[in-house]
C-alpha cells in the first residue's frame, strides 16, 4: 500500500492516476464494455445480412422473377461491407490522432456517440418500407443504410484504440492478460448482430427495436465515459513521478517509421490476417469439392468460429507465463497447421481445421495487442497500433482477393504451399528484433540528456 501511495501523487496538467481500487476497476470495466458493445459490432455482417434479407431491404433491386436475392442485390451488400471495412481501417488512424489530441475521455465519448447515431439511422432504415430516400450527388446516389454502417465501422475501431491504456490500472502481473482481453472483446462484439437476428427470428421482435435498445446502451456508455474516463491515458499502477514523466513521452512518427520493431508489427499481423482471410474465403468451396453437399460442416462452422474468441484468455495466460517469443512460435505453428490441414482431402480433418482457425484468428489480434504494448509501451499504443493496423487493413484487403484469383487460376495447394513457406520464412526470423533495444529507449535516452 505504501508503494501505491508513493506512486499516486497527483501529477500536473490534470494527469491524476486513479487512487482507489473501485475507481481503477470502474475505468477498466468501462473500457471493456466500450470494446464489447462498440468496437467489433460491425464485423457481425453475417447476422446483419440475414436481417436485411428477412426485412426485404434493397429488394427493389431485384425483379419478381429473381426471388429474394439477385446479382444486383448481392453486389449492393458486398459494396456496403467493403466500404465499411475501408472506413474501419481509417478508424485506426482517426482514433490514434484523436487520442493524441483529445485524450481517452473524448475519444471514447466521440466513438460511442457516433456508434449510437449510426445505430439510430440503421434502425430507421432496416426495412424497405421505412427507409429514408437516398441522397444524390449528381450521378452518385448514397443510401442511408450504407452511410450508417460505414459510420458504425469507423467508430468501432476508434473505440478499440482508446481503451487499451486502461490495463495500466491493474497490477503488472495481470497487465498483459488485460491487454489481450480487448482483442477477445472486439471479436465477441461481432456476435451482437448474430444474436439480434436469432432473437428477431425466434421471438418476432422487430430488428429496429433491438437496434434502438443497443443504441440506448451505447448512449449510456458515452455518458459514463464522459464522467469516468481520464483526460490522458492511465499511468501504470504504483509508478513513481519520474516513471510517470517518462511515460508521457510518445515516440515521434519519424522515429516510429524508421524502427524495425514497427515494421515487424505491420508484417506479422498482415501475414497472419491475410492467411486467415484467404482460408475463410476459400474453405467452403473446398468443402463442397470434398463432398459436403448438404453443407453440414459449413453450417456448423458458423457456430464454431465465433466461439474462438472465448479462448483468448488462455492465450493471454500463455503470454504471461512463457513470454512473447513463445507465443509467436505457438501462433505461427497454429497457422502452419491450419494451412496443412485445410489442404487434406478428408472431411474429418476439415472439422479440425475449422477449430484451428477459430482459435488462431483472434489470437493474431491478441498477439498484436500484447507485442505493441510490450515493445512500445502503453503511452504510444494508440499511435503505433493505429498506424500499423491501417497498414495491415490496406494490405490484407488488397492481397487476399488477389490470392483468391490466383487460387482460381492455379491449384489451391500450390497457393497454400507458398503461404506456408512464406510464413515460416518470415515469422521466425523476425522474432530476432525482439532481442534488440526497444524503439522508446533511444527516444527516452535522448530526452534525458
Amino acid at each position: 500500500m505504501g508503494g501505491d501511495k508513493g506512486g499516486e501523487q497527483s501529477p500536473p496538467d490534470g494527469m491524476t492516476p486513479p487512487t482507489t481500487l473501485a475507481r481503477r476497476l470502474h475505468i477498466y470495466g468501462s473500457c471493456c464494455l466500450h470494446s464489447l458493445c462498440c468496437s467489433g459490432i460491425f464485423h457481425g455482417w453475417s447476422g446483419m445480412k440475414l436481417i436485411i434479407e428477412r426485412e426485404g431491404l434493397f429488394r427493389h433491386l431485384c425483379s419478381p422473377a429473381d426471388g429474394l436475392m439477385c446479382e444486383a442485390r448481392s453486389a449492393k451488400l458486398v459494396s456496403i461491407y467493403s466500404t465499411a471495412f475501408g472506413f474501419s481501417t481509417a478508424g485506426y488512424v482517426v482514433g490514434a490522432a484523436l487520442m493524441d489530441v483529445a485524450g481517452p475521455r473524448w475519444t471514447n465519448v466521440v466513438s460511442l456517440s457516433m456508434s449510437a447515431l449510426a445505430l439510430l439511422v440503421l434502425s430507421s432504415n432496416i426495412t424497405s418500407s421505412s427507409s429514408w430516400p437516398p441522397v444524390s450527388f449528381g450521378p452518385l446516389s448514397i443510401d442511408w443504410f450504407s452511410v450508417a454502417y460505414s459510420l458504425l465501422s469507423l467508430s468501432g475501431t476508434m473505440a478499440q484504440t482508446s481503451s487499451v491504456h486502461s490495463s495500466n490500472v491493474l497490477p503488472p502481473i495481470w497487465r498483459r492478460l488485460a491487454v489481450t482481453s480487448f482483442s477477445a472483446l472486439f471479436a465477441i462484439g461481432s456476435l451482437v448482430f448474430v444474436m439480434m437476428n436469432i432473437i428477431s427470428g425466434s421471438l418476432g421482435v422487430p430488428p429496429s427495436l433491438l437496434l434502438r435498445v443497443w443504441m440506448c446502451v451505447e448512449a449510456l456508455l458515452a455518458v459514463n465515459a464522459a464522467v469516468v474516463m481520464p483526460d490522458r491515458p492511465c499511468q501504470a499502477l504504483g509508478a513513481s513521478k519520474k516513471e510517470r514523466d517518462e511515460a508521457e513521452k510518445k515516440i515521434p512518427y519519424r522515429q516510429l517509421l524508421g524502427s524495425h520493431h514497427f515494421w515487424f508489427m505491420a508484417v506479422f499481423p498482415a501475414c497472419g490476417l491475410t492467411t486467415c482471410v484467404f482460408w475463410l474465403s476459400t474453405y467452403q468451396d473446398w468443402l463442397v469439392e470434398l463432398g459436403d453437399l448438404d453443407r453440414r460442416l459449413s453450417t456448423s462452422s458458423g457456430l464454431i468460429i465465433p466461439a474462438g474468441p472465448f479462448l483468448n484468455p488462455l492465450f493471454g495466460l500463455l503470454l504471461v507465463r512463457m513470454g512473447l517469443k513463445t507465443g509467436l512460435v505457438v501462433l505461427n505453428c497454429g497457422i502452419a497447421l491450419l494451412l496443412l490441414l485445410s489442404r487434406t482431402r478428408s472431411l474429418a480433418l476439415q472439422w479440425v481445421s475449422v477449430g484451428v482457425y477459430a482459435v488462431c484468428r483472434p489470437c493474431v489480434g491478441s498477439m498484436t495487442y500484447a507485442m505493441v504494448a510490450a515493445l512500445f509501451g502503453l503511452p504510444s499504443f494508440s499511435r503505433v497500433f493505429g498506424t500499423s493496423s491501417f497498414i495491415v487493413g490496406v494490405v490484407s484487403s488488397l492481397v487476399a482477393p488477389q490470392l483468391r484469383h490466383l487460387a482460381a487460376a492455379t491449384s489451391l495447394p500450390h497457393v497454400y504451399g507458398c503461404l506456408l513457406f512464406a510464413s515460416l520464412l518470415l515469422y521466425i526470423p523476425l522474432l530476432l528484433p525482439l532481442d534488440g533495444p526497444r524503439p522508446s529507449e533511444p527516444h527516452e535516452g535522448k530526452k534525458e540528456r
